[in-house]
């Protein structure tokens, strides 16, 4: 099968649109573990204001 090259980048294209959403989604299923673990832990918790402070 060949394809013009046109079309090509366009698949391409889809295809790294594709990977980049796959990403996010395992990132944020990631992160919402994690958040999980977080509510679950009987350690102190430390507040975002804290920690950009501590930046």
């Amino acid at each position: 099968m060949k394809l013009a090259l046109n079309d090509w980048e366009k698949v391409l294209t889809k295809l790294k649109k594709h990977k980049q959403i796959r990403k996010i989604q395992s990132d944020l299923t990631e992160a919402f573990a994690e958040i999980v673990l977080l509510r679950k832990s009987k350690e102190k918790k430390q507040l975002l204001t804290d920690f950009l402070v501590e930046l």
